[in-house]
């Protein structure tokens, strides 16, 4: 996952264009979710604040795209994104997409997913 930012900020208090994606980004968890409390970790050992704004996912990329809103946080890097978006050197979060079944549909499933390298959990 990672920070994307289009304009430098010029105030103390850097706004961010997210959406809800608990447990990670939330405007019901404390501190807001887990990448929102290390964002905000980052930004106040540097002196300043952060301000979130929640929108729907799409809504906060074109936002940060536009320039409304200066940055973002906890997207998949994209080449496609690479000519309108800024990446960090170093990720916030590294995080791997699995989906599971039920062991006795497993066989069914792998029928519809042969070309991808499935195993049974132990």
């Amino acid at each position: 996952m990672s920070i994307i930012i289009t304009l430098p900020a010029v105030s103390e208090e850097f706004p961010f264009a997210v959406g809800e994606w608990p447990p990670f980004i939330s405007s019901n968890a404390p501190g807001y979710g887990l990448h929102s409390e290390l964002i905000s970790e980052i930004f106040e050992s540097q002196g300043h604040t952060v301000k979130l704004e929640f929108y729907p996912w799409r809504r906060s990329l074109e936002l940060t795209k536009a320039g409304t809103l200066p940055a973002t946080y906890s997207w998949s890097y994209l080449e496609e994104r690479e000519d309108d978006f800024i990446y960090p050197e170093h990720p916030l979060d590294q995080l791997n997409d699995v989906f599971f079944t039920a062991k006795t549909a497993f066989r069914t499933v792998c029928r519809h997913f042969q070309s991808m390298s499935l195993r049974a959990a132990p």
